[in-house]
């Protein structure tokens, strides 16, 4: 062969590495590697990096293990050409990232030189041992040498609270490496909100991000974000969908806490915006779970069998999606229960539901789910365990009134308790619509207690108003033939949400049956004789427990039904039955 100017090529194969363009780089080193006469480090690497671009991992692999052995760059080159080991052992953790062998990728960035490692090095290392060793006691070590070395690393922050460490400890560590934090108010109050989150006191939080606000600082699209998961776990959707559109408006492209966004849109069947929401978060990133969990929470509220299959295919690729964050894993492993749960496979449900709550163990909806899984399949025992595990870790009393009321409800003997505890929860919390509901339907089974719920009703609304609740007072005014006031309750939950579905067709049915012949005076002249005997149900009774979880048509459950659209615990997932084909698995 011909001499040939290596040096000069090797430049050349620098530029298009540099210029992105990898399948040409990678034809030349391919070529280069096979024709030099020595191993060059340089070369080796720079076609292992060609080849990781190229989503050939385990290739890669191969050239950057002989690049470790391959003869280093003299003190002549360049840096570009000087390949340390610490960056070869980088690029092979990488690979094993991808490949997922967390071990080997562990035994890749510890094979580097203590000296060499960079802080990127200690915060995979922290990363790896938190969410794929499960060993936090090396997470906190590399989380603190992270902070150590960089005091405004977030990320280490919000982690090593998340792993128990206290502020005060961060805030020392702070000041010793960063003395101006003290004029850093904002960031102070930040850091407050956060331990609270990491304390699951959502409420504290809440107060913290209030006084940012009220102090001048601008709560940006990050911030508006997760004030709306805030929300929604103290159960307050309205606000929370209201403040993911802010966070939306500030920045269309934001995706952190999206998929519970996408979640709380899915209790409106067929919402558009959900759709919207989803192929806007595509666009931005397929890489990341949260848009592809807002995308399928869109395809199960449209309840067309042709989705299934797109289902399925996006499930297999949010299980195939890389991430050493537990960021958007509990939102996924939630809809991978309700999927199962909506088919009544309930024991799948029951493992998907168990990881959204190890993710996350103030996980409410999960609890709930779970709960009805186990009354459904395990019996009382199972469900009174995990409600007592719910009670430990669910910082907020009324949710663990509720949780409590469920399992009670379902042992004979037991309901007053319940109702009790549905009371409790209610008193505790005027704007926790799930248990006033659910009060107020154990309330309806008598026309005689009917009046009991409307007072219930009306005293909350004094405090709190919402869609939900005024639909249920129409629902009451209609049991007792009082046809007005249930109109003009049905008008108002629909102008308070135009999406409530079953709002608007109660409405539209009051309104047909008003207007088909018989005359309004003759329906109130009705609701005067109290349309038969008092002590009759109002509609087909129910006992507690089919009102918090009981089975309708198609296994839909009667407390999601009734909850005024807010079905974001209980979707209702109607695929149907599909003939299986030789060959494929059914949906």
């Amino acid at each position: 062969m011909e001499a040939v100017d290596f040096s000069l090529l090797m430049d050349q194969l620098h530029s298009l590495n540099q210029l992105g363009l990898d399948k040409s780089a990678q034809l030349l080193a391919d070529m280069l590697v096979f024709n030099c006469s020595i191993k060059n480090r340089f070369l080796l690497a720079s076609y292992g990096d060609s080849l990781y671009n190229d989503e050939q991992y385990n290739r890669a692999l191969h050239y950057y293990r002989q690049a470790l052995t391959a003869e280093a760059g003299s003190q002549s080159d360049s840096d570009i050409k000087n390949v340390s080991e610490g960056r070869i052992q980088w690029s092979i953790y990488k690979c094993y990232l991808k490949l997922r062998q967390y071990d080997d990728a562990i035994h890749a960035l510890l094979s580097v030189p203590v000296k060499q490692r960079t802080i990127q090095i200690e915060l995979a290392l922290a990363k790896l041992y938190q969410n794929f060793k499960k060993d936090n006691n090396n997470a906190v070590m590399y989380y603190r040498m992270v902070l150590m070395k960089c005091p405004f690393a977030l990320e280490a922050v919000t982690a090593l609270l998340s792993l128990g460490v206290s502020l005060a400890q961060l805030v020392a560590i702070f000041r010793q490496h960063s003395p101006s934090l003290s004029s850093y108010n904002w960031l102070s109050v930040w850091l407050k909100a956060q331990e609270n989150i990491s304390l699951y006191q959502y409420a504290d939080a809440l107060r913290d991000f209030e006084t940012l606000n009220k102090s001048g600082f601008t709560l940006s699209p990050e911030n508006n974000s997760q004030i709306g998961w805030i929300m929604s776990k103290l159960l307050k959707k309205s606000q929370a969908i209201e403040l993911f559109k802010k966070a939306c408006v500030q920045d269309p492209y934001v995706i952190n806490y999206m998929d519970t966004f996408g979640r709380l849109l899915s209790s409106k069947s067929s919402n558009p915006t959900n759709s919207k929401l989803a192929d806007q978060l595509l666009a931005v990133s397929s890489l990341h779970p949260q848009p592809l969990v807002v995308k399928i929470w869109s395809l199960l509220r449209t309840q067309k069998r042709s989705n299934a299959t797109h289902v399925q295919i996006l499930i297999q690729k949010i299980n195939n999606i890389m991430s050493s964050l537990e960021a958007g894993k509990s939102e996924k492993s939630y809809l991978l229960g309700t999927i199962s749960l909506s088919r009544q496979k309930y024991e799948e449900a029951i493992v998907s539901y168990q990881e959204a709550i190890r993710i996350d163990p103030s996980f409410f909806e999960a609890y709930e789910s779970l709960l009805r899984c186990y009354l459904i399949c395990r019996g009382y025992r199972a469900a009174f365990s995990t409600m007592s595990s719910a009670v430990k870790s669910i910082k907020i009393p009324s949710q663990q009134l509720y949780l409590e009321a469920i399992v009670l409800a379902s042992k004979p003997g037991t309901e007053a308790k319940a109702i009790k505890c549905l009371e409790n929860a209610v008193k505790l919390d005027k704007t926790f619509d799930r248990a006033t509901i659910a009060l107020c339907h154990s309330l309806t089974q008598s026309t005689q207690t009917v009046p009991k719920a409307i007072e219930m009703l009306k005293d909350i609304l004094k405090v709190h108003q919402s869609a939900p609740l005024y639909y249920e007072l129409a629902k009451c005014y209609e049991l007792l033939k009082h046809f007005v006031e249930a109109l003009e309750n049905y008008e108002i939950s629909v102008r308070m949400d135009p999406d409530f579905n079953d709002a608007v067709s109660s409405l539209l049915s009051l309104q047909e049956k008003m207007s088909s012949g018989d005359t309004l005076m003759e329906f109130e002249r009705e609701g005067e004789r109290g349309g038969g005997d008092e002590n009759e149900p109002a509609e087909a009774k129910e006992n507690l427990s089919d009102i918090l979880f009981g089975q309708v048509g198609e296994g839909t459950p009667a407390a999601s039904r009734d909850l005024g659209g807010d079905v974001s615990a209980f979707p209702v997932l109607d695929f149907g039955e599909e003939e299986e084909e030789e060959g494929e698995g059914d949906y």
